[in-house]
């Protein structure tokens, strides 16, 4: 058996909105019961929880065209020149270089102290007491 949901124009529920639109909805009896059973252990009308539903379901056709988006840039990055380095793998290599570089710095000597060095002479060496 096929049930229907259906808004009735004039209803009290605000939906008679002009950016709302009336359709009819066919769903198995199991679907149906499923729906209206969610609806009623939350007080909310079965209108409602179809909206939210389409409404999620238009958030999942959104983000599967960004997804598509993506993997088409990918591809095109690819033919352009080879993969594009993954961001996690781009951040722990420059982290790692950083560090080298850190590393090799602090193998150097010293520079002698020059003359009018903002830091003046190290303490206890020619500063007053």
């Amino acid at each position: 058996m096929v049930h229907m949901v259906r808004h009735m124009a004039g209803s009290e529920n605000g939906m008679d909105h002009p950016e709302f639109r009336a359709v009819t909805v066919r769903l198995s009896r199991q679907d149906y019961e499923r729906l209206r059973a969610h609806a009623g252990a939350r007080n909310l009308s079965l209108n409602s929880v179809v909206n939210e539903a389409v409404a999620q379901y238009g958030r999942k056709i959104e983000r599967d065209e960004a997804l598509r988006q993506l993997e088409a840039l990918r591809g095109a990055m690819a033919e352009a020149g080879g993969p594009g380095e993954d961001s996690v793998e781009m951040l722990a290599r420059l982290r790692r270089e950083r560090s080298d570089r850190l590393a090799q710095l602090a193998d150097l000597p010293d520079p002698p102290d020059a003359p009018g060095d903002p830091q003046g002479p190290p303490r206890g060496e020619g500063g007053a007491a």
